[in-house]
């Protein structure tokens, strides 16, 4: 029986049902609402567009957050301990993103520069064959 009091899931166990929440919410926020909110071109017809955007923007906001931890500690702490709590929570609501979003965006910014700072240094040519190609893509 389901309903807003006992929202337990599989067999009922406290370690079933979060184990069940975790893969649900991680998939559902990290794969498609973040990916939504940020308004990126994703279209059910072409998934290794979606893993391509979805990986970019993993690796951007990794690095970002990597780059803000000596100086913004307080902003990756922050979005681990929301990322976490959104990961286990019994309802999934596209608009509990909302509040981290420019956040997210601003990791991501400070990601992509320190990627294309590291790439101008050692190959000067990559970065903009990069934006040719996507320019291109598009």
């Amino acid at each position: 029986m389901d309903d807003a009091v006992n929202i337990r899931v599989g067999d009922g166990s406290l370690r079933s049902t979060m184990v069940t929440r975790l893969k649900e919410n991680v998939a559902m926020y990290g794969g498609r609402t973040v990916l939504e909110q940020l308004a990126l071109p994703l279209t059910p017809r072409t998934q290794l567009d979606n893993v391509g955007w979805a990986l970019a923007i993993g690796v951007l906001l990794a690095l970002g957050m990597i780059s803000a931890w000596g100086r913004w500690n307080a902003v990756v702490w922050y979005l681990g301990a929301y990322g976490a709590l959104l990961s286990l929570w019994a309802w999934m609501i596209e608009r509990f993103v909302g509040p981290v979003l420019p956040l997210l965006i601003a990791l991501v910014v400070i990601g992509a520069s320190v990627a294309a700072t590291v790439l101008a240094r050692e190959r000067r040519w990559l970065a903009p064959a990069i934006v040719a190609m996507l320019l291109a893509g598009s």
